[in-house]
């Protein structure tokens, strides 16, 4: 039989996870591993409104980036999106100025966010949340279309990291 002191001191601990994970409800969680399942092919393709293939893996088999592009389309052509998950040192490198790079942040995304342009590169969104890091990059449309598109897909993932 369990003594009346034991069960109380089960029954606060419970009590504890429970207020404690309804408040922090991330502190445990599992750090994001698949860039893929971050965004589906319906809604990749809603928001570049064309049709994509499924997400693969694009960068050595590499779960951390994920691409899906437009099918039968040659790769400069191709409308596309690649979602990258980052470290915090990434992150931070490419808020730093450098020549040649324009940056600029964007608020009422995750904790922080900032496009990145650079020349032929084009523009990217790196966003953080927490201690997650990712960016996503559109091609094949103009920047300005490209930057809300961007923006779109990554309201869609925040909620996952």
């Amino acid at each position: 039989m369990i003594s009346k002191r034991a069960r109380n001191t089960v029954l606060v601990a419970a009590t504890f996870i429970v207020v404690a994970r309804s408040l922090y409800p991330n502190a445990a969680a599992a750090p994001v591993a698949d860039a893929c399942g971050l965004l589906t092919q319906e809604q990749v393709s809603r928001a570049l409104g064309v049709a994509v293939g499924p997400g693969s893996l694009i960068m050595g088999g590499s779960p951390r980036v994920c691409g899906w592009a437009e099918p039968a389309k040659s790769a400069p052509a191709a409308k596309k999106v690649v979602v990258s998950l980052m470290t915090g040192p990434q992150y931070a490198v490419g808020k730093e100025p450098m020549r040649g790079v324009d940056n600029e942040p964007l608020s009422g995304l995750g904790d922080e966010a900032y496009y990145i342009t650079a020349g032929a590169f084009g523009t990217g969104l790196t966003v953080r949340k927490g201690d997650a890091y990712f960016q996503v990059r559109v091609g094949g449309f103009p920047k300005p279309q490209v930057m809300d598109m961007e923006k779109s897909l990554a309201l869609l993932i925040v909620p996952k990291v």
